[in-house]
């Protein structure tokens, strides 16, 4: 039984007792095990397709957000095509995979849009820069610099209005 309790969660090594007693012929705690890596694997599987997906989809956006904004020089126009890209129009991503970016982001982001205090990418004004990704990572936006752009403390808080 000890070898079981390595496998089985309580409650499926109370069952398997159960079904011991009983004379019941049921499914070896082994191969429960195996269906639990099983679906384990197949989970993986899926979030990495779902990960691959989001990165296509955000570079597809970005290729054609990229020309427009560079097209408009003035703030206002920039700053309704930032919250446009903040807010898409395909679902959230699930909380697993929006953790792991905002960690991966954690990780990488003194290297991630190394650049110089200088102006805002909005209005041109002088001052603190913040990071912004353009497709939020909560709808699968990507860490990378195609993704992120630097802006003032004011024209971020614009965007996002829970920033106040």
């Amino acid at each position: 039984m000890t070898s079981l309790k390595r496998w089985l969660t309580p409650e499926e090594l109370r069952e398997f007792k159960t079904w011991k007693r009983q004379g019941t012929k049921r499914v070896s705690a082994y191969a429960v095990h195996r269906s639990k890596r099983g679906k384990k694997r197949k989970e993986r599987k899926c979030y990495k397709q779902l990960r691959r997906e989001c990165e296509i989809r955000c570079h597809r956006y970005l290729k054609k957000f990229w020309p427009e904004f560079n097209l408009y020089p003035e703030k206002e126009s920039r700053i309704r095509l930032l919250k446009a890209a903040a807010n898409p129009a395909w679902q959230r991503v699930p909380d697993k995979l929006r953790l792991s970016l905002r960690s991966e982001y954690e990780r990488k982001k003194w290297k991630l849009l190394n650049m110089p205090p200088s102006e805002c990418a909005c209005c041109s004004e002088e001052g603190v820069k913040e990071r912004h990704h353009i497709i939020p990572l909560a709808f699968g936006g990507i860490n990378d610099e195609l993704n992120l752009i630097g802006i003032g403390i004011k024209c971020h808080t614009e965007i996002h209005p829970w920033m106040k």
